[in-house]
């Protein structure tokens, strides 16, 4: 869609330069994962320590760097500001391998309110490369900002139920739970990527 034309030279070459700062105009932002999930009608609530982990494949055969992990939250305008930590592990055979991500990786705050919101975690500063057969996100609830002054509410992540092929685990203050797979599948979440 054509917003503006102009015949000014001068214009055209600081648009240019200002389009360099905020991205690379060369590279290709591709989304991969269940992020945009039409069916995912289920939702799974979680309490502080509880950490949710969904695989992503590389069925496209991409490559680049992953620049951003994206969840689909459930985050009312009435409750407290909830604190997050992503995580990013490789695959080992059908499991989740090492982490990807430095362990002091910042905690993020859910400050966006509504029933259906898209979090997105910049981690374009770590330089990770898309392994070839994908990788398994997690997201771990640290729990709501003492900033806030209330009391405890669980995080609430979107998933479908009905996604049988889904790899999905969840870990208790960084243990495995053993009943992972029957506990919950399917969330919501996605991988951004500079395509080489």
């Amino acid at each position: 869609m054509k917003i503006f034309t102009c015949k000014s030279n001068i214009l055209i070459i600081i648009i240019f330069v200002l389009n360099l700062i905020i991205f690379d105009l060369s590279a290709q932002q591709i989304v991969l994962g269940t992020i945009n999930d039409t069916a995912a009608k289920a939702q799974t609530n979680v309490i502080p320590g509880v950490e949710l982990i969904e695989y992503v494949g590389n069925t496209s055969s991409s490559k680049g760097a992953i620049t951003g992990i994206v969840y689909k939250l459930n985050n009312s305008k009435h409750k407290p500001t909830k604190v997050i930590k992503p995580h990013l592990y490789r695959v080992s055979g059908k499991t989740v391998g090492e982490e990807l991500l430095p362990t002091n990786v910042s905690p993020v705050n859910v400050t966006s309110k509504g029933k259906r919101i898209t979090l997105q975690v910049d981690i374009s500063k770590y330089n990770i490369e898309l392994p070839p057969d994908g990788v398994f996100i997690g997201i771990e609830y640290i729990g709501t900002n003492p900033a806030d002054k209330k009391k405890v509410h669980p995080l609430t992540v979107w998933r479908n139920e009905f996604n049988t092929s889904s790899l999905s685990y969840s870990k208790y203050n960084n243990v495995f739970d053993k009943d992972s797979l029957t506990f919950s599948r399917g969330f919501c979440f996605g991988i951004q990527i500079k395509s080489e």
